[in-house]
């Protein structure tokens, strides 16, 4: 089981003091085990954390086959991760954070209708 000290995890999340870092961990539910005066995560746990987003993003874009454009992803293989864009029959979806209609595209809409109306 390989650990990350958790002064490394100031560099993976671009903080500047190990406070915000503790605090991130206990949002995120990342165990802090201290052992003396060493604090540290276990790897496997903060990388599915950290990577969860990321994860989540894959599964929208291409259904069952995320786990191939994952490990394309961490090779660096983008020519085959282009081809797998390209085969690709889901668009990536619109995300709206809030869930509320967009007033633009209400009104795109409303214009369309009544073009179409005409």
């Amino acid at each position: 089981m390989k650990t990350i000290p958790i002064d490394e995890l100031l560099e993976y999340l671009n903080y500047r003091d190990l406070k915000a870092v503790r605090n991130w961990c206990f949002d995120n539910d990342v165990l802090i085990i201290k052992q003396g005066k060493f604090e540290f995560v276990i790897e496997a746990e903060f990388e599915l954390v950290y990577e969860k987003p990321f994860v989540e993003k894959l599964k929208r874009k291409f259904g069952a086959g995320w786990e191939d454009a994952y490990h394309l992803f961490k090779d660096g293989n983008i020519p085959a991760l282009n081809m797998a864009n390209s085969n690709s029959s889901k668009p990536m979806p619109i995300y709206n954070k809030n869930n509320k209609p967009n007033q633009f595209e209400l009104k795109i809409k409303e214009y369309e209708k009544k073009k179409n109306a005409a």
